[in-house]
Parts: structure tokens; C-alpha cells; sequence
């Protein structure tokens, strides 16, 4: 179990089409890992190019958690991350308050 407040890993810079396959298998890892957890915390610090394969993801991997009764929180979210977020309108989605790292 980790310790409260703690990280369970890192989103990678890219968070786009072309690593997409990639990125969906290193969470899966992340979500079967941290099982036992009500919360999968994931520094989003790093990402600096954002698509829609991306955000596809972020709300892929939300609704897989919340089923489970989980839920995602982003910390430290990059400006890209956060422009991309707030564009869209998944910022108030994801219930991720706006803040940069």
C-alpha cells in the first residue's frame, strides 16, 4: 500500500495517439496494482503533448476506476495537460481543479 498523499507512478510526456497502446497497458498495470487502493494517484507534471487519444484515456481509465469504486487524481498537471483539459470541458469531468504545475 503506498503512503497516503504519495504518487503511484507518472504519466509520460506524450499522452497521444501514437503512444496510446503503451500508455493504456503501463495504467492497467498501475490499476491491478494499486487494487487494494481507493484512489489511483498519477503525476501529470511531465505531459507536454496532449490529443484526443489522450483525453480518451484519462476518461477511459476514470470510468474503469469509478466502477471498481476508485477514483483518478492528478496531481502537479502540466500546462498542456491543463489547457487541454480545460477546453474540452473534461477538467470539471475528471473533477480536477485547474491547477499547474
Amino acid at each position: 500500500m503506498s503512503e497516503a498523499g504519495s504518487t503511484h507512478g507518472q504519466l509520460p510526456e506524450e499522452l497521444g495517439v501514437g503512444i496510446a497502446l503503451e500508455a493504456a497497458a503501463m495504467l492497467l498495470e498501475l490499476v491491478t496494482a494499486t487494487a487494494d487502493e481507493p484512489d489511483l494517484r498519477l503525476d501529470a507534471s511531465r505531459v507536454d503533448h496532449v490529443d484526443a487519444a489522450g483525453l480518451q484515456l484519462l476518461i477511459s481509465l476514470r470510468s474503469e476506476l469509478a466502477i471498481a469504486g476508485r477514483s483518478l487524481c492528478l496531481s502537479s498537471i502540466s500546462p498542456a495537460l491543463e489547457s487541454a483539459l480545460i477546453m474540452t470541458g473534461l477538467a470539471q469531468q475528471l473533477s480536477i481543479s485547474a491547477r499547474s504545475a
